[in-house]
C-alpha cells in the first residue's frame, strides 16, 4: 500500500509542477472573442487573430503584444493564411449553421496593402 501512496504522490507533484511551469509560458492578450486561427506576419510585425465569435481579424502588434485594430469579416472567421508574397490575407469562414438558415461558407481575402476587401460564397 506505501508503494501506491509513494507513486499517486509523485504523480500529483508532477502535475502541480508540469501546470505551473505552462502558466508561466508567454503572455495572454484578451481579444474579447474566441480565437480559431493564428497567421503570423513577420514582413510587418504583426499576428493576425480570426476572433470567431466576434466576426473580426484582430491585428496584433508584435512590439508591444497588444490588438492595435480590428479588420471586420462576415461572420465565422475560422482560418487564416498570409500569402507567400506577403500581399495578400485569405480568410475562410465557416458557418454550418441549422434549418431554415441556409450555411454562409465563404472566403474573404483583403489585400494588405490596399486594405480592399473581396469575399467569396463557397
Amino acid at each position: 500500500m506505501k508503494s501506491k501512496s509513494w507513486f499517486l504522490g509523485i504523480t500529483i507533484a508532477a502535475c502541480l509542477t508540469a501546470s505551473a511551469w505552462a502558466g508561466t509560458f508567454g503572455k495572454v492578450v484578451a481579444i474579447g472573442g474566441h480565437a480559431s486561427d493564428l497567421a503570423l506576419d513577420e514582413g510587418r510585425g504583426v499576428l493576425y487573430i480570426a476572433n470567431f465569435t466576434a466576426n473580426r481579424i484582430d491585428v496584433m502588434s508584435l512590439a508591444d503584444n497588444t490588438v492595435q485594430r480590428s479588420i471586420n469579416v462576415p461572420s465565422q472567421p475560422s482560418s487564416l493564411s498570409v500569402s507567400p508574397d506577403g500581399k495578400y490575407l485569405v480568410i475562410t469562414h465557416y458557418g454550418n449553421f441549422a434549418a431554415p438558415i441556409a450555411p454562409s461558407n465563404g472566403l474573404t481575402v483583403i489585400n494588405l496593402e490596399t486594405s480592399a476587401k473581396q469575399t467569396f460564397a463557397l
